[in-house]
C-alpha cells in the first residue's frame, strides 16, 4: 500500500487499518470518506483500492474508470496531486476527484489555474446534527420524534437496549437480511450494495472496532445502530437499521445511541444521503446544524 516512485494501488485489508489512521490523524477532515471503517465496508460495492503516497491517503474507486477521493494526511498536497495528474495522464485520461471539500477546491484553483472545474455533489453532504440536540429531542419542531418515541414505549415497555457482542451478532445479522429482503434488494442495486456494506460492518466490527447496539424487545431485535469517532469533536453513525412498521423504532435507537456513544462529543455526522428523496426527508426532519459540503472536480485540460 506505501508508494514509492509510483502510484501502485492495492485492495484494502484490516492489516491497513493502523496505518491508514496515522494518515488521515494529520489530515483532520470530519466527513465519512476518511474514516478507515467507511472505506473498509463499502470497499466492494466501489472497486476501492488504496495507496499512501509522501504522507498522504489515497483512495481510489473503480480500477477502469477511476475517481478519487481528495488525498488527505500530513504531506504536500500538490506532491501528491502531481503525481495523481502523472498517473491519469500515463493512461490517457484526466483526473476526477469524485469527493473534495471547498477548502480544498480553492488549493486546486490557486495551484492549477483552469486545469479543473467543479460540481456541487449536494447528493454527497454530510449532515451535522448538534448532540445534545438529538439526545434530548428538545423543541416543537423535534416534537414528532418525541412522539414516536412515546408510541413505542407504550407498546413496548419491556424494551431494552444492548451492545452488540459476538453473542448477539448472528441475531443483529438475521435482522440485516430480514431487513433487506423487506426493503427490496433483490429488485434494487443500491440497496443490495448496502446491505453488502453493512454486512461487512457487521462480520469484521471487532477489528474495525466499532460501537454497536440494538433495540430488543419481547426477545425481538427491533433496531440497531453501528458508529465511532470521526475525530476529537465529532462522532459518526454508520450504520442505523430499524423494523420499517414498528413506529418509533428508528427514533428510539437515534437517540439511545447517540446518548450512549456520543454524549461526549459535540457533533454527530449521519454521513450523507446519496440523493435518495426518501433519506434526505428522514435525515432534514431532524433539523441537522449544519453540513459536510462537497463538490467533484474534473480536470479539463493538461498541466
Amino acid at each position: 500500500m506505501i508508494c514509492i516512485s509510483e502510484l501502485n494501488f492495492s485492495p484494502i485489508t484490516l492489516d491497513d487499518r493502523e496505518r491508514i489512521l496515522d494518515v488521515l490523524s494529520r489530515g483532520s477532515r470530519a466527513t465519512n470518506e476518511y474514516s478507515f471503517a467507511t472505506a473498509f465496508m463499502w470497499r466492494y460495492a466501489y472497486d476501492l483500492s488504496t495507496c499512501i503516497y509522501a504522507d498522504r491517503l489515497i483512495v481510489r474507486s473503480d480500477e477502469k474508470d477511476p475517481t478519487y477521493v481528495f488525498p488527505s494526511g500530513g504531506g504536500d498536497m500538490k506532491t501528491v496531486v502531481d503525481a495523481l495528474l502523472e498517473h491519469e495522464r500515463a493512461q490517457g485520461r484526466m483526473l476526477t476527484f469524485n469527493m473534495i471539500l471547498p477548502e480544498d477546491a480553492e488549493q486546486l484553483k490557486a495551484l492549477y489555474p483552469d486545469v479543473f472545474e467543479f460540481e456541487d455533489n449536494r447528493d454527497g453532504y454530510d449532515y451535522l446534527y448538534d448532540t445534545q440536540s438529538l439526545i434530548t429531542l428538545s423543541g416543537r419542531k423535534l416534537s414528532s420524534k418525541r412522539n414516536h418515541i412515546n408510541r413505542f414505549e407504550e407498546i413496548h415497555p419491556e424494551w431494552v437496549m444492548e451492545p452488540i457482542t459476538p453473542e448477539n451478532l448472528d441475531e443483529v445479522r438475521a435482522m440485516n437480511r430480514a431487513w433487506c429482503i423487506e426493503a427490496g434488494c433483490a429488485d434494487n442495486e443500491s440497496l443490495a450494495l448496502e446491505h453488502r456494506a453493512v454486512e461487512q460492518a457487521l462480520h469484521h466490527m471487532q477489528e474495525l472496532k466499532q460501537d454497536g447496539a440494538l433495540i430488543r424487545s419481547r426477545g425481538q431485535i427491533m433496531a440497531f445502530a453501528l458508529g465511532e469517532p470521526l475525530n476529537d469533536s465529532t462522532y459518526v453513525v454508520h450504520v442505523e437499521k430499524a423494523i420499517a412498521n414498528v413506529q418509533g423504532a428508528y427514533q428510539l435507537i437515534n437517540r439511545e445511541f447517540a446518548a450512549k456513544y456520543a454524549k461526549d462529543y459535540a457533533l454527530i455526522n449521519r454521513e450523507d444521503d446519496a440523493g435518495d428523496p426518501g433519506l434526505r426527508r428522514a435525515k432534514m426532519s431532524y433539523r441537522p446544524s449544519d453540513f459536510v459540503e462537497k463538490l467533484i472536480a474534473r480536470q479539463v485540460q493538461e498541466v
